[in-house]
């Protein structure tokens, strides 16, 4: 395809999945509800699996999977470097099948649902289909590169609502979880500290702010610790390619944005707390981006918040404006995913090739 027929045709994806879902969950008919969600996560996942050479690491994962699909279970367990649990299940699954087509989709799946069923759960009080668009336009399309981590990131914020909901063992359950399909995934341990029953508790409590801290402290020893511990983890720091750190400066933009509208957020959901405490942490853990953008990639856990937040920004305006909010927002995804993946082509995801 085309540069432009491959935006158009993600955006067309996206937006049929996205309003499929906003259709699926008004249905009362429960059996049929589940029928059109199923069939709304399958239309990008199924893009994501028909296609070929997407992604700056497609060529590795397609390698590896051809690699690990053979490998017995014993191999897999005496090999010193070998990939995480998850990849390997699903390397082993699509083998029996033959078909990497299936691999790429079982990721896909494991990117999209989790965040569809945190989106079912309504507690968000925002449209479906805004909050569903913007995750495929962001989080979705990256995971057509880094697909094992993005998987990792799906479960963790998932996991989040149990955080929420005080279930801690759950959520250290989820993040142990995610952890099988990328390592990195145990640095969402540390939020587990960060809820309280305490009602006067709040986004820059002492606690809170010993959190960032914290956080900050990680960031500046990680590339000290992946030396140490060598090999690719060393890479990562060695690496000489550098990040696109425009994104760092529109997350410290929209972060100020949503710290200042911060009272009218919590007033209308007061759950968005914990989304506000996590998008500042991605912010801080954004900025390792200026030495590795491997590194960088950790910062995802927190900054995915995105597609939660930025339809949050409805409530600082009137009723009778809301929905003309809705649509800027919309036109503004839909300029920067244009203007990352077409226009600076991060990660090579334009143009869309299929086999």
């Amino acid at each position: 395809m085309t540069k432009t027929g491959s935006l158009i045709f993600y955006l067309t994806i996206y937006i049929l999945s996205a309003y499929g879902l906003h259709g699926a969950f008004k249905m009362s008919n429960k059996k049929l509800r589940l029928l059109f969600v199923v069939m709304a996560i399958c239309i990008p996942c199924l893009m994501a699996s028909y296609r070929y050479g997407v992604g700056t690491d497609y060529d590795n994962n397609y390698n590896m999977f051809n690699y690990y699909s053979k490998m017995s279970l014993n191999g897999y367990l005496n090999y010193s470097n070998a990939v995480e649990p998850a990849f390997y299940l699903f390397s082993k699954i699509a083998g029996l099948f033959k078909s990497y087509r299936f691999f790429f989709f079982l990721f896909a799946v494991a990117i999209y649902a989790p965040i569809v069923s945190f989106i079912a759960s309504g507690k968000h009080r925002q449209p479906i289909f805004l909050m569903t668009f913007i995750f495929l336009l962001t989080s979705f399309t990256s995971g057509l590169n880094i697909m094992r981590q993005m998987a990792a990131v799906s479960i963790c914020f998932y996991s989040t609502k149990f955080i929420i909901e005080k279930k801690h063992a759950k959520y250290l359950f989820g993040i142990c979880v995610a952890s099988l399909f990328h390592i990195t995934a145990l640095v969402m341990l540390p939020l587990y500290y960060v809820w309280s029953t305490r009602k006067r508790w709040s986004v820059f409590d002492l606690k809170t702010i010993l959190i960032y801290i914290a956080y900050f402290s990680a960031a500046i020893c990680v590339p000290y610790i992946l030396r140490l511990m060598g090999g690719r983890y060393a890479g990562y720091v060695n690496n000489a390619v550098h990040s696109a750190n425009l994104s760092i400066v529109l997350n410290v933009i929209w972060v100020s944005v949503y710290l200042l509208s911060r009272k009218r957020i919590l007033k209308n959901n007061s759950e968005m707390k914990l989304f506000l405490i996590m998008a500042v942490i991605g912010m801080i853990l954004s900025f390792t981006g200026l030495y590795s953008p491997y590194i960088k990639r950790i910062a995802i856990y927190f900054s995915c918040v995105e597609f939660v937040l930025l339809p949050q920004m409805s409530v600082v305006f009137s009723k009778r404006t809301r929905k003309f909010v809705y649509i800027l927002i919309f036109i503004y995804e839909i300029l920067i995913f244009i203007l990352s993946y077409g226009v600076l082509g991060h990660s090579d995801i334009v143009p869309y090739r299929y086999k």
